[in-house]
Formats: structure tokens, C-alpha cells, sequence
């Protein structure tokens, strides 16, 4: 994680271009996003695991807070989730029986929609202005979120039905959309016609790693991928309730992380940063693992 931040400092995301006030005000999202948002969330992962305080994961969903007021809405509602998803299996609050997992998912439901509508209500009054706020003004309904996740993600729909067109093999590697078909329709789901380019020569949009592989490559290869993805979230999932508590934080963190990157990111996330997702839920795991299979042992000896 430390060579996380180290990247993110070297990386170049136009900082020149960008001031504080421009940061506060919602005006560089993108520098919000891509630069600042990675380093702080990284850096409060990192001192969850030194300071090891039960109460740090409250800290952390404030953070999410502060990040989507500011206009980093993915990266900001990981980081909510994460808070009082391990806050709650920190404090074992609504879990200890099995019986009560599916109240504990409809509170946290409950309590993630609340959060989500006053959010809207606040955007809509003038009150929280960010860079990608508009989106909501493009919903007929902004209090739906899955309106709103269409209006910032509509490459992945796109992506979808370019996979159902070609579904056995896909349309090959980083295809171009030759007669303007997902081009059209991408702007047609932000009713933007109007504004659609006379130069049709792009890509076919695809903002999805598990999508993009099947729009490219075919059903195989999404059932490829998709077998990874559950590897690596079962595991992590496996690991929860486990795993030491300093390690809580950041093993749910990136198992949301893992899972948002695989339906709503760039195809170049599985080389660049899926991997680093990958080791840290795999290490969790086999730690775990470990620390079964010791007490197993000592058991045994203490047995016999």
C-alpha cells in the first residue's frame, strides 16, 4: 500500500492545472478523484493497520463523506461503505446469529440510501456543487441510484448489449464502432443526441473490466475473468469474520474495491491496480488460513 502512494505522488494528473479553491469548489474532479482521493484513502488504510482503534473505521466513512460532497463519488462511497460495514463486524453489532445477517443488510441498506437521498436533496438545492453533479440533473428520478449509476456509467450498459451483438466470440481487441451503433446509443441514454459527434470514429464504449472482456473476447472470456473475480471475493469474504482486526479496514475496502473495479472501470485496471487487490486479499486469506491450521495443531498436541 505504501507503493501506492508513492505512485500517486509521482503520477501526473495535471496538477499544475489545479488549485485548492478549485478542489473545495468541485471544479477538479479529476484531480480529486485520480490523485488526491487514492493517497488519502491509502494513507488512512495504512494507519488502520499501526493505530489498530476499533472507532477508526467511523473516521474512515466520514472521509467517504467528505470525498463525495467534494465530487469523488465512487471512490467516496467505497470508503462510507467500508467504515460501517467493518465498523459493524468489528463491534459484532447485528451478527452475532446467523438469523440476523439479513436485518444487518437491510439497516445498512437503510442507512446507505438516507445518506444517498439527502445527498441528492443537496445537490438539487445548490448546496454541494462537484465537478460531476450534473449527472443527477440528467435522471428523471436522481433519488434512484441506479438511474444515477447509468447516467455515470452508461459506457458499461453500452458495453453489455455490444457483448449480446457478438456474444460466442466479441468484436476483438479494443474494436472500433464503425457505423456509430453503441455511439448513438451511449448519448441517446444521456437524451443527448443532439450533441452527437459528426466524426463517428471511436471505440466502442466500455467502462467495465468484466464486460469489456466479453464484449472483446467473448463469452469465455467472460466467464474467465468472472471466475477470478469470485476466487479473490469469495476468499475475501471467507476471511471477514477471521482475519486479525487491524487487517479488517483494508481487506473490505478492497474487496469493494475489487468488486466496483470489475463492473465499472477501465479494462487497463486489470493490469494496473486489480493485482494489488488481488495480493492483499490473497495474503489475508492464507494468514488465515495459517492461524487454523497452528490452533489445529496445538489443539492436537494438547489432545494427545
Amino acid at each position: 500500500m505504501f507503493s501506492q502512494i508513492i505512485m500517486r505522488l509521482f503520477s501526473e494528473v495535471g496538477v499544475e492545472e489545479q488549485t485548492i479553491e478549485e478542489v473545495m469548489q468541485g471544479e477538479a474532479a479529476a484531480y480529486l478523484k485520480f490523485y488526491i482521493s487514492p493517497i488519502v484513502i491509502t494513507a488512512f488504510l495504512c494507519l488502520s493497520i499501526v493505530l489498530r482503534n476499533r472507532n477508526f473505521p467511523i473516521l474512515f466513512s466520514c472521509l467517504g463523506i467528505l470525498l463525495i460532497v467534494l465530487g469523488a463519488r465512487s471512490s467516496g462511497g467505497m470508503a462510507f461503505l467500508t467504515g460501517l460495514v467493518t465498523y459493524m463486524m468489528s463491534h459484532r453489532l447485528f451478527i452475532r446469529k446467523r438469523g440476523m445477517l439479513i436485518l444487518s443488510f437491510v439497516a445498512l441498506c437503510m442507512v446507505s440510501y438516507g445518506c444517498y437521498a439527502y445527498y441528492v436533496n443537496q445537490v438539487l438545492s445548490g448546496e454541494i456543487v462537484s465537478g460531476n453533479n450534473r449527472q443527477i440533473f440528467f435522471c428523471e428520478n436522481p433519488y434512484n441510484p441506479i438511474e444515477l449509476l447509468m447516467a455515470g456509467r452508461s459506457e458499461a450498459w453500452v458495453a453489455w448489449q455490444a457483448f449480446m451483438d457478438k456474444f460466442w466470440f466479441g468484436h476483438g481487441a479494443w474494436p472500433y464502432d464503425t457505423t456509430g451503433k453503441y455511439l448513438r446509443m451511449m448519448y441517446a441514454l444521456h437524451d443527448n443526441l443532439r450533441n452527437l459527434p459528426v466524426d463517428l470514429h471511436y471505440m466502442i464504449p466500455s467502462h467495465s473490466v468484466w464486460i469489456g472482456a466479453g464484449m472483446m473476447n467473448g463469452i469465455f472470456a467472460f466467464l474467465a475473468i468472472g471466475y477470478i473475480f469470485f476466487f479473490f471475493a469469495r476468499e475475501g469474504i471467507l476471511s471477514f469474520m477471521r482475519c486479525d482486526n487491524r487487517y479488517k479496514l483494508v481487506l473490505v475496502y478492497n474487496v469493494f474495491n475489487l468488486l466496483w473495479t470489475a463492473f465499472f472501470s477501465p479494462q487497463s485496471h486489470f493490469r494496473l491496480t486489480m493485482p494489488i487487490a488481488f495480493a492483499i486479499i490473497f495474503v489475508i486469506y492464507a494468514s488465515v488460513k495459517a492461524g487454523e491450521h497452528k490452533r489445529k495443531e496445538m489443539m492436537a498436541v494438547s489432545i494427545s
